[in-house]
Order: C-alpha cells, then sequence, then structure tokens
C-alpha cells in the first residue's frame, strides 16, 4: 500500500538485500487464478544481482503416505553493471535462454508523475513508462541511490520497491530490505546455459510484449 506524503531526498546505503513478492493475477472467463512468486535482490555499489526464489517445501500426508506440493523451479536471475552492461537471463520467455549484453540502464524511458509516498518505511518517489503493452508504475526510493531494481526494472535515480503492471494485475512490491547485509562473492555466482541468444535491451522489450499478447489471446485477460 503506497500512502501519499511530502519527503526529503536523501542518500545513504549503497549496498544490500532486497526481498519482494510479485502477485500475478489472471482471469479465462468465469475462472479467476493467482499466482505469487519470491525475488531476491543482491546489490553493491557497482553490481547487482536479483534471483528467484523457490517456495519452501510443503507437504501433506494422506492415509499414511507423504506427498508433497509441486513448486514451481525457475533459474531466473537479472545481474546488472552499473558501469559498463547489463547481462539479463530469462527461460521463461517461449522457453528460451536471452542475454542483453548492451546498455540498458537507460533503455526504459521513464518520467515522473509527481506522487510521494511510502513503500514499507521507504520514502518514495512515483515514475511511469509506456514502453509495455500497458503504462508500468513503479515507486523508487533516492535512500538508495541506485538505479536497480527487482527483476529487469531499472533505470530510475534510486532502487525500485514497487513495480505494478498489466491494470495492477501484475504486483511486485517489497518485502523486506536489510541494508546491513553484506555481499559475498558467492551471492552473484551464477550458472549459464551452454546456449543463449544474444539480443538488445529493445529487442527484450518488444519480445515479452509479443508473449504477453500471445498469452492474452490463449488465456484471457491477466
Amino acid at each position: 500500500m503506497v500512502a501519499v506524503m511530502v519527503l526529503p531526498l536523501s542518500v545513504a546505503a549503497q549496498s544490500g538485500k532486497a526481498t519482494y513478492e510479485q502477485t500475478i493475477k489472471g482471469k479465462y472467463r468465469e475462472h479467476t487464478w493467482e499466482t505469487k512468486f519470491t525475488w531476491e535482490l543482491i546489490f553493491t555499489d557497482s553490481t547487482s544481482i536479483c534471483k528467484f526464489v523457490p517456495a519452501k517445501e510443503e507437504t501433506t500426508s494422506a492415509g499414511g503416505i507423504t506427498i508433497g506440493k509441486w513448486q514451481e523451479d525457475r533459474k531466473d536471475f537479472y545481474t546488472t553493471f552499473y558501469g559498463d552492461s547489463t547481462a539479463i537471463l530469462d527461460l521463461t520467455e517461449s522457453q528460451s535462454f536471452y542475454q542483453v549484453t548492451d546498455s540498458t540502464l537507460q533503455a526504459i524511458t521513464w518520467k515522473f508523475s509527481g506522487k510521494q509516498g511510502l513503500v514499507g518505511a521507504y520514502p518514495c518517489i512515483e515514475m511511469v513508462t509506456t514502453q509495455f503493452v500497458d503504462s508500468a508504475w513503479i515507486w523508487f526510493t533516492p535512500q538508495v541511490a541506485l538505479p536497480i531494481g527487482p527483476l529487469d526494472w531499472r533505470g530510475a535515480p534510486g532502487l525500485v520497491l514497487h513495480v505494478e503492471t498489466d491494470k495492477g494485475n501484475n504486483i511486485i512490491t517489497l518485502k523486506e530490505l536489510d541494508l546491513d547485509y553484506q555481499p559475498q562473492p558467492s551471492d552473484f555466482a551464477t550458472e549459464w546455459p551452454k546456449k543463449t541468444k544474444k539480443i538488445s535491451m529493445q529487442e527484450w522489450i518488444e519480445l515479452r510484449n509479443k508473449n504477453k499478447e500471445r498469452q492474452r489471446s490463449v488465456y484471457g485477460e491477466y
């Protein structure tokens, strides 16, 4: 929930760990559904990585037999090098592997909406872009003056804490921000697949838009 307020701008920590919850709502004919994912963003003053966090295993017992609940297994990760370029790997787009290696921090054109408020306890400013199928809104905090955020949401003059797209049906919001966390080299260890397709950030945006439209035509509104 974002509360409107007037806030001062200040710069503080330049390293830490942010945990986000993503909620995706969908509708197909009379059926509605909701899916939740957890993402973890670890950052320093030069590099960040956002990884998918698998849900904890859930089990139930039936007739003396323990049955495990199915959990989605994703390997998505998004790495940002602030002064150089960005490498993005996504395993969900058409079951393919994509790597974006051009300079992408300014690839998204953001505009200030004039709104200020809170995300959790952190003062934030709202920005909007229309480079996607529907408009996207983000709330960033100038208290962490790094151009990063969850997944591939980046390019604002501060850490993105809240994202809304698809008319509010896709929301990524902060669950916890630990500015005392000291990133370790192991946090940035990743395993790249052998075959990836290199594309530009603009091609990445166009690909995501095309896939989103295709999913809508098959599964209905979301």
